[in-house]
């Protein structure tokens, strides 16, 4: 990405900076109590209203401020908006696999842990040797071209997975 600045930055509206603080912390803290059901649902759902009141006092004061924070009308730009959602959903998805993959290869299919691990091993060898390359592959076919075509690919590839079965072979 090219490096943007300004002249001068703007002074940090602490108002707009704990609105968007607490809701987005309050949200991830929702998040895992609900996975892990040590809360009740209504304090749960309480908890909800409270952080997406104080996403929506943000994104209110945001559309009325010169200088917010992170600005809500960039997601009207159809570029903007379909970068960041493909973006979120892909880190989603490959966020999950080093989790969720080796606790499936022991847990369903049986494997040892020594399988388990050497199974995941690729990735994060792709993704170290990926980072000495990926500014060049960006700086030749340019942003939106490897988002596009990683989110349809890294799509595919999630979705190979479940094509592994307890018959699968595991080395």
């Amino acid at each position: 990405m090219p490096d943007y600045r300004t002249e001068r930055s703007e002074k940090l509206d602490f108002t707009v900076f704990i609105l968007f603080g607490l809701g987005v912390a309050l949200m991830s803290h929702i998040l895992e109590v609900f996975g892990e059901h040590t809360t009740s649902l209504p304090d749960v759902t309480a908890m909800l209203g409270v952080s997406l009141a104080l996403l929506l006092l943000y994104a209110r004061h945001a559309l009325r401020t010169p200088h917010p924070l992170l600005r809500v009308a960039l997601f009207r730009k159809r570029t903007f908006g379909t970068a960041v959602t493909g973006s979120f959903l892909s880190r989603i998805g490959i966020g999950g696999i080093p989790f969720l993959l080796p606790l499936y290869y022991q847990v369903g299919l049986g494997y040892m842990p020594v399988h388990a691990a050497l199974l995941i091993m690729p990735q994060p060898l792709a993704a170290m040797a990926l980072k000495m390359v990926a500014p060049h592959i960006l700086h030749h076919f340019g942003y939106r071209r490897i988002l596009i075509y990683n989110t349809m690919v890294l799509g595919g590839l999630i979705a190979l997975f479940a094509t592994v079965a307890a018959g699968t072979p595991c080395g």
